[in-house]
């Protein structure tokens, strides 16, 4: 019988399936972990329903990327189904296609990414919110709003959607000093070209101080940034007496 570990269903199989009912962040990585621990412990080469998933943090890859070392040196492998053309372009962005095998999938069966309906020559929109963790997918929403009316091609827009919530994950989780902190975004868009600034209230760090991640072990701390300069043309921070900022650039290859 399926096995509820929200927002996660195991399925014993066999084979072995642990369905993703939901998108997840850093802020299930707990539950994955343990979701993760289930499913390698049962007999067979385990799969991965991702049907339900149009995002994926750095964390998440990392820790699917962790399972997957762990079945490899048992001489089995975990095997992804339905992934959505976010996930396998993530992925193969990241280099980790490799870690997994993927299942041959009808055609149809997986939607591809959608592509824009409307296209404005400039955009702008600037906004703050409490720093509030409920409050994540709400802020990478609202830059999304702008990015999906460019000329960007649908690999494009996921390579944003990307770095925009690795920024903004990293703001909330680590940019606060105070409660009542609020994060600030600034996104503007003109003919092709995306600037986006999301500014904290942290006390900063060193960028060129954070290694490129070592793929073939993981470590949570790190993506985030890495994820950021492979997606985007520019990647860069500044830092003053209110906090830090990082500021992203990207140029549609048709814009």
């Amino acid at each position: 019988m399926p096995d509820s570990l929200h927002p996660f269903l195991l399925v014993e199989g066999p084979p072995p399936t642990l369905v993703f009912t939901q998108e997840v962040d850093f802020r299930a990585e707990r539950e994955l972990t343990q979701a993760l621990d289930r499913l390698t412990a049962l007999p067979g080469d385990p799969q991965l329903d991702l049907s339900a998933i149009a995002y994926l943090d750095s964390s998440v890859l990392a820790s699917l990327v962790n399972a997957a070392h762990r079945l490899q040196r048992e001489g089995r492998a975990l095997l992804l189904l339905s992934a959505s053309a976010w996930v396998t372009h993530a992925l193969d962005l990241a280099g980790l296609t490799r870690f997994f095998r993927r299942s041959e999938s009808p055609p149809g069966s997986v939607a591809p990414l959608p592509a824009p309906s409307l296209r404005l020559p400039w955009q702008r929109a600037a906004f703050t919110l409490p720093c509030r963790i409920e409050l994540l997918t709400l802020a990478r929403d609202r830059v999304m709003e702008v990015v999906k009316a460019m000329p960007f091609t649908p690999d494009e827009i996921v390579e944003v959607e990307l770095a925009v919530g690795e920024a903004i994950s990293n703001a909330f989780r680590h940019g606060r000093r105070h409660q009542e902190d609020r994060l600030r975004v600034e996104c503007e868009a003109l003919g092709g070209q995306l600037m986006v600034s999301i500014g904290d209230t942290g006390h900063g760090f060193d960028p060129d101080g954070v290694p490129v991640p070592d793929v073939e072990q993981l470590r949570e701390g790190g993506m985030g940034i890495h994820f950021m300069r492979l997606a985007m043309d520019e990647v860069n921070y500044s830092f003053d007496e209110y906090g830090a900022t990082v500021h992203l650039v990207k140029q549609a290859k048709t814009g």
